[in-house]
């Protein structure tokens, strides 16, 4: 907790100060009476401790944020035992049925991004308690640091002439009082920043429990997408297999020329439906009947030729057989 010896002001204190400081500022560059250098001195004593003073008003923002975290701990944390304390079921299914492959692969990238955004808050989570460990370490000197500057700069302030007529008094003694409040400001916002890790080390461990049951539910959706996805794929190739292979087989019993390529493709399509090759040759079976695919087109393609040359000339139908055999 802060200690009595930093005197933190607030931050309406600290803006009324600034207010005063910019005042006299104002006044001293309307003071006509002043040499150029010397009015530059003083006023840029003011401005440094307007900067100064700006500076504390950061800090003491900053020692409130820490000081809310550590109120809310036992409250979040409460809330957060509630939730682990209530084992949420993983889903053994999704809503897949009627869904065209192209809403089905969308369902997968979704599932597939909140996996991955669910992973990073673990990382993030990691990376907190890691940084936490490391300002652990870090912040003990830096308050022994800011303690002894802190003393420092009182015992010259304490030391300043208190009827002196110098005009250089005044701004360095605004300058001083503002080095105090800063470092005031500084030590208790690093005291409110240890005090919140120990208000909420708890609550951390909690949340990433939570996070790795998130994740672990993440997982198995984003599987049961991709499994509704490839059994998507296996249907169509499925599908697709049969419509060609019926295909052929009235190909080839209409044209001796295609039967052979019809006989390959019944083979094929065996190969595919089949419970041994399915999902192992997938890729390299689409690529293949894409390729038969091509070859029936172009047989389609010159048989009708064939037959518009017998047409357009008149060929005997003996003639006309052997053209239409070839």
């Amino acid at each position: 907790m802060p200690s009595a010896t930093t005197q933190p002001a607030s931050t309406a204190d600290l803006e009324a100060e600034i207010q005063s400081i910019l005042v006299r500022v104002s006044l001293l560059e309307n003071d006509k009476s002043l040499q150029p250098r010397t009015r530059k001195v003083l006023t840029d004593r003011y401005q440094q401790a307007v900067e100064q003073l700006r500076h504390a008003v950061d800090m003491t923002l900053q020692a409130g944020g820490y000081r809310r975290v550590a109120i809310s701990a036992p409250r979040l944390l409460k809330a957060l035992q509630a939730e682990l304390a209530c084992p949420t079921p993983r889903p053994d299914a999704v809503a897949a049925e009627g869904l065209t492959s192209t809403q089905l692969s969308a369902r997968w990238d979704l599932a597939k991004a909140d996996l991955t955004t669910r992973q990073k808050q673990i990382e993030e989570l990691d990376t907190e308690m890691k940084d936490r460990e490391t300002r652990r370490v870090a912040i003990p000197p830096q308050i022994a640091d800011l303690t002894q500057r802190l003393q420092d700069v009182r015992r010259e302030l304490t030391s300043l002439p208190s009827d002196s007529q110098s005009v250089y008094i005044p701004p360095r003694q605004s300058l001083l009082s503002a080095q105090v409040r800063a470092l005031s400001a500084e030590i208790n916002a690093l005291q409110r920043e240890l005090a919140s890790y120990e208000a909420t080390d708890e609550l951390l461990a909690a949340r990433r429990d939570l996070a790795v049951r998130q994740v672990a539910n993440a997982e198995r959706e984003e599987a049961l997408w991709a499994a509704q996805v490839r059994a998507q794929d296996a249907r169509e190739a499925e599908d697709f297999s049969r419509r060609m292979q019926a295909q052929f087989k009235e190909l080839a019993a209409a044209y001796p020329a295609v039967r052979e390529l019809a006989e390959h493709n019944a083979e094929l399509a065996a190969r595919r439906i089949g419970p041994d090759g399915l999902l192992a040759s997938l890729a390299d079976a689409g690529h293949e009947l894409a390729g038969l695919q091509k070859k029936l087109t172009r047989l389609q393609e010159d048989f009708e030729r064939v037959r518009a040359d017998i047409t357009a000339g008149g060929l005997h139908d003996a003639m006309g057989q052997m053209l239409l055999a070839q």
